[in-house]
């Protein structure tokens, strides 16, 4: 009896030291395992039937200084990632989260910006005049209402600069992507002529208005991306329409990039962006009038952590016409 009451003792003893070890092992897993070539990394993967999120083992190369080969790049290089780490979960994290945002280590969970970020009279500012608010989403959170109750979403006040990569507003980004466009403003095609070779036109008589050049860059639409580490924008613009300025207080607002004029047509109206002047430009300064074409770009941005929003960009550009009157000439038919 005696023996096998000592022999359980000792199997017990050895299960608590496996599990002992065991337990050492997970501690071990959540420090990185690196070598020449690499470390060892965990990935959050989240099953979208359940909503549940599990970390995964996987190996990360590190970036090496690859000698470049003349005539090609070296569009395979990889670069070792930041290191985001879950305190409360002993392991390894993305530092993004798809929608859950940006890692927060400071505040252990993912950091996003709300749709709409309450007044600072509001608790959840504690006071604070500076900083913003954002969502917090612990590590493991699933949006179907997995884990704990201490673990649920919500928001928090985030001191300035802290952590600096999630104060960055995604529209800045989108406007960088703006930049990468090159948007020109509207190469103006019109009827009359304008200067400096100009061909005169006429009271009453169709004035024909359109894009001299149709492209991505004076149309669109066209798309550009524009990333920090965490986080890419990608923009896309066109012209919603065009507003003409006339010179002699009208308007005209055309959806169309509209018609170029053909001469062998004859006298007629523009089929989508057409004018008439009632009188003549002998009036205006240099006897002309000053037609501006105003493109309204729109441009329509989205993040990778599901932000959107919209940014209207209006570009002009502008040219002079002259229009005369016609008069008649009265002809003796006797001659």
């Amino acid at each position: 009896m005696l023996t096998a009451f000592r022999g359980s003792r000792l199997a017990i003893a050895m299960c608590l030291m496996v599990a002992g070890l065991l337990s050492s092992a997970r501690f071990a897993e959540a420090a990185p395992k690196c070598d020449a070539g690499g470390c060892w990394e965990y990935k959050l993967v989240c099953r979208t039937d359940t909503g549940t999120c599990t970390s995964k083992l996987v190996y990360v190369p590190t970036a090496r200084p690859d000698k470049a080969i003349p005539g090609k790049t070296n569009a395979a290089r990889t670069r070792a990632e930041h290191v985001c780490v879950s305190v409360a979960d002993r392991a390894r994290v993305d530092c993004t989260g798809d929608l859950r945002g940006r890692w927060s280590t400071s505040h252990q969970c993912f950091l996003r910006r709300p749709p709409t970020i309450p007044p600072k009279p509001d608790p959840v500012w504690k006071g604070h005049k500076d900083g913003t608010v954002m969502i917090c989403t612990p590590y493991g959170y699933s949006f179907t209402g997995w884990r704990r109750a201490r673990e649920e979403t919500q928001l928090i006040w985030v001191p300035p600069g802290i952590p600096p990569t999630v104060q960055i507003d995604p529209e800045q980004l989108a406007r960088q992507a703006i930049a990468q466009m090159r948007l020109l403003p509207p190469p103006i095609g019109i009827a009359p002529k304008p200067t400096p070779v100009t061909n005169e036109g006429f009271v009453r008589l169709p004035v024909w208005m359109w894009m001299a050049q149709v492209n991505e860059r004076t149309w669109g639409p066209i798309s550009r991306t524009a990333s920090i580490p965490g986080l890419s924008v990608t923009a896309t613009a066109k012209v919603s329409r065009v507003a003409w300025s006339m010179g002699d207080g009208g308007q005209v607002a055309c959806a169309t990039p509209g018609t170029p004029f053909d001469p062998a047509g004859g006298v007629r109206p523009s089929p989508d962006c057409g004018y008439q002047y009632e009188r003549t430009s002998a009036s205006q300064h240099n006897g002309h009038y000053t037609v501006t074409a105003r493109a309204e770009w729109t441009v329509a941005w989205r993040s990778t952590l599901g932000e959107t929003g919209t940014i209207s960009l209006p570009l002009s550009s502008s040219v002079s016409i002259k229009i005369g009157e016609l008069r008649p000439v009265l002809v003796d038919p006797g001659r």
